[in-house]
């Protein structure tokens, strides 16, 4: 690849990478949601949801935080960009609490962008993190390919 054209790609991924919205600033109704319970406790949730991601990644990156005082646990999912780092795009939320004694309510909301069926199957992703809350690791639950132990 010549010099310029190099240039012009860098400068053209900076370019897009600083339009992202940043994850605080998505609207409920900027994500498509799937809403469960699942009968596991909410750190259990957030452990196999962690684990997901480590068995899974690097396709997505995913920040996430155990809030103990106030029984929830938080993911901001992010695409992982080209070199396989994280990116700036969001990916999705997933916002788990604690209802009663073994039991959650996980949320996961994904970018409505990226929830379209250009981008493989309608609710997908959703379905494959779902799956990763109740300890299932699927890694393509998308299009059925790489499955992990």
């Amino acid at each position: 690849m010549n010099r310029l054209a190099f240039v012009t790609i860098l400068a053209s991924f900076l370019f897009l990478s600083s339009c992202a919205t940043p994850v605080g600033q998505f609207k409920e109704s900027d994500m498509a949601w799937t809403k469960m319970n699942f009968k596991l406790n909410y750190q259990a949730v957030y452990r196999n949801l962690k684990e997901g991601f480590r068995k899974c990644g690097p396709r997505f990156f995913a920040d996430g935080n155990l809030y103990t005082d106030i029984n929830e646990g938080h993911f901001d999912i992010y695409l992982s960009d080209m070199l396989g780092g994280r990116s700036s795009w969001v990916y999705g939320i997933i916002i788990i609490k604690h209802i009663d004694g073994d039991t959650s309510a996980v949320s996961i909301g994904v970018n409505n962008t990226y929830d379209n069926p250009l981008f493989g199957k309608k609710s997908g992703g959703r379905e494959m993190i779902s799956q990763w809350a109740k300890g299932i690791y699927d890694c393509d639950k998308e299009t059925g390919h790489n499955k992990a132990n």
